[in-house]
């Protein structure tokens, strides 16, 4: 290789190996636009563009080799033999051409290209090995073998690789990674052989006329360059007018097709003329249609439509049957008159209707089903139920509502995706349905909600019995796309015509049942009673006044200081949400909370809750924190994060001051999700608190997925720390806190003997009736601004001689 590269740098002049490696791409490029066309003509049109491809390339191939040739350094004379130099151009114009043919299978039944390529590379071989004898120059030739096995191997290597790609590719990307190839090939093969040819001068030898290398590379160039320009513009515009032509068949064929429907020309009540579109329709050939009688293809139904459109001097229109080899056909028709071979003559347009008929009854089978699942949609089953309310009207005749919601769909979305929530739509649509009698409807409302309306029986023992069968097949689970997903159904049941004979009515008590069902942990059914609406009612109306009191700034904040356990600094407050109701007093965090979670509103309390506590804080000691309780809700909507970051900039609070409670419950559902926002809220410099510790089933798991910043031990396990088991789970979880390097907060302290004990086991902070009651932040004022000492709290509870350090 390395002699290989002296002799193109050493020996030859860059400048002119440029251009012959140019002229070598040019040709190989050129020379593939005609063997293009030889696979797309015939004949003799055939032969001609491949005579002229092997032309083109033979011309290509011997201008690089000469042009490299007379750039060749050298200080001996050199000419060439006349009659060898054309010889090898000539054999090199014939052996190529020989391959193209092989390669593109222009004699033969089928094409081989990488035989082609081989015999391709064969003529360069040749041509270059025959200009080398057509070499005159005062000096004995002698080869170096390998290099000449070299230029050999990558003519006839590289040319069939070029070509097997242009078979596989199609496209000017095809042809240029081809002409690459080839040129790459004959290139190599060029310097390889001239890297292999040793001159050793010889004064016997007379020494001939040197050739005028400057002249003859111009020559050479500007005759091969014609060749060459020719070849590509000639392929260019046979190319244009093959593809022009093409279109001009393509249009003419489809006027003579006119359109996809069948097109029968009759005279005389005969066929005269048939499209193909008309012969797949009747499964008949055009020449076994021509001479038929146009009725004998039509059913005699059709007949009075038929001889309409057969006499229409204009277009007309009508329905009929077709009689195919597969069968009656129903068909829509037209006819017209028009000039036929210089006659008149009448057409018949048939259009096929089986794919319109078969739309149309999807249309109506969509207007009524559920397009996932088949089932009856709301629209049919609110008729069926209807008539069943109708029926039961006038015989007396009972039945029931029976409303499905299955439980924690969205997990299963969530953790399989959408598709996989869709397969089980399915799934648990099969399952309902078989559980039904023929009499019964099952429906598909929306999402993953299902109706069942089931006439008669002996409720209420039909209904419930149908609600636990239903529950029984769905917890068999369900081969989901290889998981194994087992499913549930929360059920309310309402009887017509005991509870209602409305159907708006009738719903509304069945969901009332389901509701009841759900908040009872799902997998059950419920019966609809009275108390229940009662119950729902009240609730609505609670959420209803909470809304109105957080628009109307009714809430308020009550604060609960915490504590140092040893040293008895009040080290920050809880700020803890209260609500006086007008006309029922007080509500308990315990019954408005839960309300706000379920309808949602527990977004807009915990904003207010956290801009309030925020900006009452900011007025506080600097080394006075406060705490604010999230909700698990508030993980699952809206930005935390950007909430919490604006709170904190609005209202002038440092972030270190201010600490988020988070119960268990944020990370049951979606714990990724919960720990990254935790993640990125501890970025802002806020601390974290595990709230009621002990109380979930996965506690510890949970401290190892989140780094918290404390853990408050739920006041249950305080208030019976003298028990033995409730002091042991105390001491067991201030030693893994102290483990963690975690700080420990009890809450619900309210005897000095609690706050001792805790203290002596190693508590960091108290909480409870014994420092402070929940009260409004001005009970506390005295104290705040005080700064120290003891100080009472009012209303009573005071602070146990804790004291409020500067």
């Amino acid at each position: 290789m390395l002699r290989i590269a002296d002799c193109i740098v050493s020996e030859h002049d860059l400048s002119q190996v440029l251009l012959a490696g140019f002229f070598c791409l040019f040709a190989a490029w050129t020379a593939l636009n005609l063997l293009e066309r030889v696979t797309a003509t015939r004949g003799w049109s055939r032969v001609c563009w491949l005579v002229a491809a092997g032309t083109v390339a033979g011309c290509g191939v011997w201008a690089t080799h000469f042009i490299a040739m007379l750039g060749q350094s050298s200080l001996l004379p050199m000419s060439y033999d006349p009659g060898l130099t054309v010889l090898s151009a000539v054999l090199a114009m014939l052996i190529l051409g020989a391959g193209f043919a092989l390669a593109t299978g222009a004699f033969t039944r089928n094409a081989r290209p990488v035989l082609g390529g081989a015999v391709v590379g064969s003529g360069v071989v040749v041509m270059h090995y025959v200009g080398i004898a057509a070499l005159i120059v005062p000096a004995r030739l002698s080869w170096q073998p390998d290099l000449v096995a070299v230029s050999v191997v990558l003519a006839v290597s590289l040319a069939p690789a070029g070509l097997t790609v242009l078979r596989r590719t199609e496209g000017v990307k095809g042809r240029l990674w081809a002409a690459a190839l080839i040129c790459a090939g004959v290139v190599g093969l060029h310097f390889a052989g001239m890297a292999a040819l040793e001159l050793h001068p010889d004064p016997s030898i007379p020494a001939p006329r040197a050739a005028n290398g400057g002249p003859l590379v111009y020559a050479v160039s500007l005759v091969a360059g014609l060749v060459l320009l020719a070849g590509l513009v000639s392929a260019r515009i046979d190319r244009s007018f093959a593809a022009r032509s093409l279109d001009e068949a393509r249009r003419l064929r489809a006027l003579v097709e006119a359109t996809s429907e069948g097109i029968l020309v009759h005279r005389d009540g005969r066929v005269v003329d048939a499209n193909e579109a008309m012969a797949a329709l009747a499964g008949i050939e055009v020449a076994g249609l021509v001479g038929r009688p146009v009725a004998a293809l039509f059913a005699k139904e059709s007949a009075v439509t038929l001889r309409r459109c057969m006499a229409g001097a204009d277009r007309t229109y009508g329905e009929g049957e077709l009689l195919s080899a597969a069968g009656a056909i129903p068909v829509e028709l037209t006819g017209r008159q028009i000039g036929h071979e210089g006659l008149m003559a009448g057409v018949v347009g048939v259009r096929d209707l089986r794919e319109r008929r078969k739309a149309e009854a999807r249309i109506r089978h969509l207007a009524h089903h559920d397009a996932l699942t088949g089932l009856a949609n709301r629209p049919l089953f609110h008729d069926r139920l209807e008539q069943a309310l109708a029926w039961s009207r006038r015989t007396g005749e009972g039945g029931a509502l029976i409303c499905v919601d299955l439980d924690r769909f969205k997990d299963v979305n969530d953790a399989l995706g959408h598709a996989a929530g869709d397969t089980l739509l399915c799934a648990v649509a099969e399952r309902l349905q078989a559980s039904l009698r023929e009499t019964d409807t099952v429906a598909r409302l929306g999402g993953d909600e299902f109706a069942i309306v089931q006439r008669g029986g002996d409720q209420p023992a039909a209904a419930t019995a149908l609600a636990s069968r239903l529950n029984a097949a769905l917890s068999a689970g369900f081969a989901i796309g290889g998981d194994h997903v087992v499913a549930s159904a929360s059920i309310g049941i309402a009887f017509y015509p005991g509870d209602s004979d409305d159907l708006t009515c009738l719903f509304r008590h069945a969901d009332i049942a389901l509701y009841r069902a759900k908040n009872e942990g799902g997998a059950t059914h419920r019966v609809f009673e009275t108390a229940m609406d009662e119950q729902l009612r009240q609730r609505q109306t609670v959420v209803a006044d909470l809304r109105r009191a957080l628009a109307e700034g009714d809430l308020r904040l009550a604060y609960m200081p915490l504590a140092d356990a040893h040293t008895g600094t009040v080290t920050g407050f809880e700020a803890l949400m209260r609500w006086h109701h007008p006309e029922r007093g007080p509500i308990p965090p315990g019954e408005f909370i839960p309300l706000a979670e379920e309808s949602g509103l527990i977004v807009a309390l915990g904003e207010w809750a956290l801009a309030t506590a925020c900006a009452e804080a900011a007025r506080w000691p600097g080394h006075l924190r406060v705490s604010v309780n999230l909700s698990p809700v508030q993980f699952r909507h809206g930005d935390l994060v950007a909430l919490v970051a604006d709170t904190l900039l609005r209202t002038g609070l440092p972030a270190e001051r201010l600490e988020l409670e988070v119960t268990e419950g944020v990370l049951i559902r979606e714990p990724e999700r919960a720990v990254h926002t935790l993640k990125r809220l501890k970025t802002l410099g806020v601390s974290i608190a595990l709230d009621d510790f002990g109380t979930g089933y996965s506690s510890l798991g949970y401290l190892q997925t989140f780094a918290f910043d404390k853990i408050k031990i739920d006041q249950s396990f305080v208030r019976r720390s003298h028990e033995p088991g409730s002091a042991a789970i105390i001491r067991a979880v201030i030693g893994l806190s102290k483990g963690l390097a975690l700080p420990v907060v009890a809450e619900g302290v309210e005897t000095e003997s609690q706050r001792a004990g805790l203290a002596s086991e190693g508590c960091d902070e108290v909480q409870g009736y014994l420092i402070g009651r929940p009260q409004p932040i001005e009970s506390f004022a005295a104290l705040l601004r005080a700064g120290s000492g003891p100080s009472a709290a009012a209303g009573g509870a005071r602070l146990h001689g804790l004291v409020l350090e500067d």
